[in-house]
């Protein structure tokens, strides 16, 4: 097996965008030092001069350290000239070179890389203007970390975001998995060129409830009506639960609202009453929750 390229041979690669005559320490002590604090779950600056000065002796056998360990402003000045996108694309090869074998496949099990964005919490400044930091990530569930991520300004940016994001991700073989707001043709696009599979089916799923009528047919017993659609309900969760189960509660949530629909056309003193309705249904699947098959899966939700 051929030995890996370090780590330090991948970050040299980057431009050191400092005065060099006013710097006391070099670049690459900062960054090397830097990643492998945030490797062993550093999550501040001052967690990372922290790091470095309990490794101090461990770090003098490869790098320099001609001023000693930097202070926790020099790693928060530095990180902040560098190119995000550079930096990346630095650090993502030096992850394939390291762990060749995670990118092997695995006992023909498919790698499944779901793709959601999420707001960093805490990252909005109060009383200074300063926006929360969305991100969208590819989350490998096989290998259990990020393989990249990419911030973007609001939440409605994610759709462009996402295809540039798995631009730079090596997917051929792998299965993606994303929310309703990724359902657009050019992700799927983006996913067959990359020669990966793609699950972008939640759209498609509450069209096909709505199509299905269930609020307006009120001929039908609620038994009839759970015999008529829980095949349908059951394929969902057999096939589509096993990739990403938590889209699936916004599914069942509008599976919910049709019955809900259809108790206030049923029932007459329901009818210009929704919260009534709604508890109404709530104690239906309390006293009888293994009616429904998303009910039955502990897959009930909120009907009020």
């Amino acid at each position: 097996m051929l030995q890996p390229e370090p780590l330090i041979s991948f970050l040299e690669t980057l431009e050191d965008t400092r005065r060099g005559a006013s710097c006391d320490h070099k670049f690459i002590d900062i960054l090397i030092i830097a990643v492998c604090a945030i490797i062993c779950d550093a999550d501040s600056w001052e967690d990372m001069q922290g790091f470095g000065e309990d490794k101090e002796e461990w770090f003098r056998q490869f790098l320099e350290l001609p001023s000693g360990i930097p202070s926790h402003d020099t790693f928060y000045r530095t990180f902040c000239s560098l190119d995000p996108k550079h930096f990346q694309a630095c650090f993502t090869r030096w992850v394939k070179s390291a762990f060749p074998d995670s990118l092997e496949d695995d006992n023909g099990k498919t790698h499944i890389i779901p793709i959601d964005g999420k707001v960093i919490k805490g990252s909005r400044g109060k009383g200074k203007g300063k926006k929360a930091v969305h991100l969208v990530s590819a989350w490998s569930s096989r290998l259990s970390l990020v393989l990249g991520q990419k911030k973007v300004d609001k939440k409605s940016n994610e759709i462009t975001a996402v295809p540039e994001l798995l631009e730079a991700i090596d997917l051929k073989g792998c299965m993606i998995t994303a929310d309703a707001m990724s359902c657009q043709k050019t992700i799927a696009e983006t996913c067959v060129a990359k020669e990966a599979d793609y699950l972008l089916a939640v759209k498609g799923m509450i069209k096909k409830i709505r199509m299905l009528g269930i609020r307006k047919r009120t001929d039908l017993s609620l038994v009839e009506i759970a015999r008529w659609i829980n095949p349908i309900i059951n394929g969902w969760i057999n096939y589509y639960g096993c990739f990403y189960r938590s889209e699936l509660y916004r599914v069942f949530r509008e599976v919910n609202k049709a019955l809900i629909w259809w108790a206030r056309h049923k029932y007459k003193k329901l009818q210009r009453r929704k919260t009534r309705a709604g508890k109404f249904m709530e104690k239906v699947a309390e006293t009888h929750r293994y009616l429904f098959a998303h009910w039955r899966a502990g897959m009930k939700g909120s009907m009020v």
